[in-house]
């Protein structure tokens, strides 16, 4: 069973609040989004009665949220402190899901460090709305990847000129970018998605990114990120509890992805893989998209901040 460090009890809390089971505590201290537990936690009865999964008015719904309005550009930042969760895999599923259901054009970012491998072409500056003066990945790669020439590190100015051609920019940070690229990055970003293993070394990085980016300035964003419980495999009822719990005064929301061996660079679409995982990256999707909306602002307050 998952255990995982909780915050200090609040002076006002009684000796009583801190003997409520964890279900009734969380229900009343959490934000609304971590009451309504995902698809995966629905009893049998419900699915069993259910003759196509995902249910489609909960479909309809999801993508009527990934469709949310916007103007100018929104910058999403995906981070982890650890390799191997699914960062680049979920940034070409949300970038999947977004060209499939949105009208803007979208581009991936990648800032992971040694993106400069394998085969690329010089950009060009097109009808396509490729940036210039960067390169992009081709090859096996479902989306446009944009990248830094060799010797080139300055990814907040990669994220920036994306930006100009592009309405939606989702930039993959890896583990080996150094802390003044970090910082580069977060100034640029709308908003912030933090990928997470639900094994406890999965969960304390990405924990600690939050942390990260509170000590690098910018509160807002870990207050208003979302984190992403990627690749879940059978897990009882009462350790997810006890992740939600662990960031629910943390971050803004927690999106469950069960895990799905399916999901591969050759196949980009989900009409293959599970539904619960299917549905998974459609509420990330819809998560990331509500908050459309919401981030320019928190970004128009940061500027005003840097002009004072």
């Amino acid at each position: 069973m998952i255990s995982l460090p909780a915050r200090p009890a609040s002076p006002n809390n009684s000796a009583e609040d801190t003997q409520k089971p964890a279900a009734v505590e969380l229900a009343g201290t959490a934000p609304a989004a971590h009451r309504a537990w995902g698809p995966e936690s629905w009893p049998p009865a419900i699915r069993e009665n259910l003759t196509e999964w995902p249910p489609p008015f909960r479909e309809r719904q999801l993508v009527s949220d990934i469709r949310t309005p916007f103007t100018g550009t929104r910058r999403i930042v995906l981070l982890s402190r650890k390799d191997g969760v699914g960062k680049g895999t979920t940034a070409r599923i949300l970038h999947h899901i977004f060209s499939t259901f949105r009208d803007d054009n979208a581009v991936i970012v990648d800032a992971s460090g040694d993106a400069v491998v394998g085969k690329y072409v010089e950009a060009e500056n097109d009808p396509d709305g490729t940036t210039p003066g960067v390169v992009q990945r081709v090859g096996k790669a479902t989306a446009p990847v944009l990248a830094q020439p060799p010797g080139d590190t300055d990814y907040g100015q990669l994220m920036e000129l994306a930006g100009q051609a592009y309405q939606v920019v989702l930039t993959v940070v890896g583990t080996s970018v150094d802390r003044e690229a970090l910082q580069s990055l977060l100034a640029q970003a709308d908003q912030l998605v933090v990928i997470a293993t639900p094994a406890v070394d999965g969960l304390f990085a990405a924990s600690a990114c939050l942390d990260d980016v509170r000590d690098a300035g910018y509160p807002e964003l870990a207050d208003s990120a979302i984190v992403a419980i990627n690749r879940i495999r059978t897990m009882p009822f009462s350790d997810l509890l006890t992740i939600d719990r662990h960031f629910a005064r943390r971050c803004a929301q927690v999106i469950r992805v069960p895990w799905d061996s399916r999901i591969s660079e050759e196949r980009p679409g989900l009409d293959h893989i599970r539904p619960t995982t299917k549905i998974g990256f459609f509420e990330l999707a819809a998560a990331v998209a509500r908050r459309f909306g919401e981030a320019r602002n928190t970004m128009v307050t940061r500027e005003e901040e840097n002009v004072r």
